[in-house]
């Protein structure tokens, strides 16, 4: 049982250490999320052998070739960019007005602080 002046910092400390805890969690994520991305981009390539072997048959030199699958590459992130932006928009949006009243989410500009994010008494 804690005493009632040493629950604040108490808190405080619990509150840093799921903190830490979490942004590890979505740092691993987000490696996997990488290793995905990288792997779904080289398996498409080697599927997609023939199909860039034509133009190589045409007269189209390698570096254009390469030029014309980094632009697609692009345009495709872009697109997931923008669309996983939207969706998470979507859901992201109506939260925060429920929750604060206005529809624009506040992000400190020095990342989230577990430690001064919540005082109690």
């Amino acid at each position: 049982m804690l005493a009632r002046d040493e629950y604040p910092a108490e808190l405080d400390k619990d509150l840093a250490a799921s903190g830490w805890t979490s942004q590890i969690i979505v740092g691993v994520m987000l490696v996997y999320v990488v290793i995905a991305a990288v792997n779904t981009l080289v398996m498409a390539a080697l599927a997609r052998r023939r199909e860039l072997a034509i133009p190589r048959l045409t007269g189209v030199t390698r570096i254009q070739v390469l030029r014309t699958v980094r632009l697609e590459q692009a345009l495709l992130v872009g697109l997931a960019m923008v669309v996983g932006g939207a969706i998470a928009a979507a859901t992201l949006v109506p939260m925060v007005k429920g929750t604060t009243g206005t529809a624009t989410p506040y992000i400190p500009p020095g990342g989230w602080r577990p430690s001064s994010a919540v005082r109690c008494c």
